[in-house]
């Protein structure tokens, strides 16, 4: 005779033990989303025009980790304050034609860094230079493998 007994209290504990784990892998997740942001921001920062240093300086400061009650995400910005600068550099612009009617002068940024002064200027077209996609399909397998490592950390012992 062969007798198989289960405890009532048994599924509880195994329920104590599952909730332990989702818990270990959330702080995983999180802790590793943080790094693997960090990494691309790193990534992104150095594949980014360098002019000024502002959009670099803004990508680094941009990281951001944030959970809610369905997923965890990570992101970076090419925004240097309100201007989301990342995404014209990205996908390129257009800059309608102006004509100062109250000030003496505009004053725009020249590619030496130096200031340019102005009173009008002819409509353009700023073409993209895409450097924030290439850089995370380039980190993508680095990322993946962050989080994983992160939760293989945060799981050991369980």
């Amino acid at each position: 005779m062969i007798d198989f007994t289960v405890e009532p209290d048994s599924a509880d504990r195994l329920a104590e033990a599952f909730a332990e784990r989702r818990a270990a892998i959330i702080a995983g997740v999180l802790e590793g989303m943080g790094a693997a942001m960090t990494e691309l921001a790193i990534a992104t920062a150095s594949a980014a025009p360098h002019r000024t240093g502002r959009l670099a300086a803004a990508i680094m400061a941009s990281v951001k980790v944030r959970e809610t009650s369905k997923e965890i995400k990570g992101t970076i910005s090419g925004d240097v304050g309100k201007l989301h600068v990342g995404l014209w550099q990205e996908e390129g612009v257009s800059v309608p034609a102006t004509m100062a009617k109250r000030v003496k002068a505009m004053v725009l940024i020249g590619q030496d860094g130096s200031p340019v002064f102005f009173k009008s200027h002819r409509a353009f077209r700023v073409p993209g230079r895409p450097f924030m996609n290439p850089t995370l399909e380039e980190q993508k397998p680095q990322i993946i493998e962050t989080l994983r490592a992160s939760v293989r950390e945060a799981t050991a012992g369980l």
